[in-house]
């Protein structure tokens, strides 16, 4: 995946946004602009020194902040937010 550095900004800043109106923890904070950009469980745990599992765990607790049941929601619930179209 291939993307500028303009925007993966946007995404973090989206992602942040979209954490704090959600009442994300800390923890699924950091997780979420991983989820947005696309990273595997695997990658997520390695470049935050904990497990796959618990990855999985704070995965869950997102997608059920966001009512999404899929990656794709979870991209459109963040990029749509506060649109009442």
């Amino acid at each position: 995946m291939l993307f500028t550095v303009d925007i993966l900004k946007s995404i973090d800043e989206l992602c942040s946004e979209a954490a704090l109106e959600k009442g994300l923890t800390p923890r699924e904070s950091e997780i979420l602009p991983y989820l947005a950009k696309g990273y595997d469980r695997g990658f997520i745990a390695s470049e935050l020194t904990i497990s796959v599992e618990t990855v999985r765990s704070h995965t869950r607790h997102i997608y059920g902040k966001f009512d999404v049941h899929t990656r794709v929601e979870l991209l459109n619930a963040i990029a749509l937010r506060g649109r009442d179209d």
